[in-house]
């Protein structure tokens, strides 16, 4: 079955296989490659759980910088108004 599942469904998976496992390396860089994708974007909200995965994936594994640079390279694009839930102004927040 899994060879019939389209590649962007499989990088979903994949994705949330590392979130569900708590591997921090493959958060940050499954979330990072939705994220860097230059092809087909995927949509916003798509985008935004990636963030987040990849930024907690970077804070998991000690990277907070990485972290930050995430979020300063791809939150314009993705809360341009700058309104955000509490959980993602925590996140976008932690250790500054």
């Amino acid at each position: 079955a899994p060879a019939r599942i389209a590649p962007a469904a499989r990088g979903r998976l994949e994705l949330y296989r590392s979130i569900a496992e708590r591997d921090a390396k493959g958060m940050l860089a499954l979330g990072s490659a939705v994220l860097d994708a230059k092809d087909a974007q995927p949509d916003a909200l798509w985008r935004r759980f990636a963030l987040l995965a990849a930024m907690l994936g970077a804070h998991a594994g000690g990277e907070a910088e990485k972290a930050r640079k995430l979020w300063s390279e791809h939150a314009p694009a993705l809360y341009p108004d700058g309104r955000m839930a509490p959980h993602v102004a925590y996140l976008a927040n932690w250790g500054s």
